[in-house]
């Protein structure tokens, strides 16, 4: 994959990530009850923000996905032991290991996506399969779309332990799409759709003029969902029609030769 193509996937995929998470700390931002309200949650805030930069500034560390996860997933490792010691007698161990579960959950949250946006932009330029490059791409997605969603939930609470609960209330009473993650939807796809027709390592090799394929599909799916809309609410016909038109362009498009 050329450089010029490099850097257009890399553009495509961080904008759309990065609008994401760029709307998470704005809701934090303007909604400042959900920062830190004691000192506990800001030294958990703190740590996870130390360990993002210990695993950025060592490259052994943050070529390895699944120990950066470890690291930022170690305060897991505890509740464990004070539930052991609730178990062993002393009930003040019980509501510290609830403490631990709730801050952590937002710090993670918080922190975490901005290692998997690096982590995504790395994997693009150093030519990642596909089979491991989706996966990591729409994970991060997930996570910042579901975290958006928590932000359109109402519920009591202040500090980390209350954005936490409003993640609880999308598990509960399910999840709202935030504005803006349908945008960052369509961009994220059609950055993959460039990298898988023009320069992944699992590429077809005609590939010249494969792109236009799917990106019409794209958009002549959006447009479809647009316009089905107005018109009926059938989950088939506003999904199910473009996804498997896509299907089919993408599949006659790799055998065509």
């Amino acid at each position: 994959m050329s450089t010029r193509i490099t850097w257009t996937v890399v553009a495509i995929v961080m904008l759309s990530l990065i609008s994401l998470y760029g709307a998470v700390l704005l809701w934090l931002f303007e909604n400042p009850v959900f920062l830190p309200a004691d000192s506990f949650e800001l030294a958990l805030l703190g740590s996870q923000v130390i360990r993002l930069v210990v695993l950025l500034s060592v490259k052994r560390l943050r070529r390895n996905g699944i120990v950066a996860i470890d690291i930022f997933a170690a305060e897991i490792l505890v509740i464990p032991l004070l539930l052991v010691a609730f178990i062993l007698g002393d009930r003040t161990f019980l509501p510290l290991a609830g403490d631990v579960l709730m801050v952590w959950g937002s710090a993670f949250l918080l922190v975490f996506p901005a290692f998997g946006i690096y982590k995504v932009g790395a994997m693009i330029r150093g030519d990642a399969p596909l089979a491991i490059l989706i996966p990591s791409a729409t994970s991060v997605f997930a996570i910042l779309a579901f975290v958006l969603s928590a932000t359109t939930q109402s519920a009591t609470g202040v500090g980390l332990a209350g954005m936490t609960t409003l993640v609880i209330a999308v598990l509960t009473h399910g999840a709202v799409a935030a504005p803006g993650v349908s945008s960052a939807g369509i961009l994220l796809y059609l950055g993959l759709v460039v990298y898988a027709t023009m320069g992944g390592r699992d590429a077809p090799k005609g590939r010249d003029l494969l792109l236009v394929f799917p990106v019409l599909g794209t958009a002549s799916a959006v447009i479809w969902g647009l316009t089905a809309t107005r018109v009926t609410m059938d989950t088939f016909l506003i999904f199910g029609v473009p996804s498997f038109a896509l299907v089919a362009i993408l599949w006659l498009g790799t055998h065509a030769d």
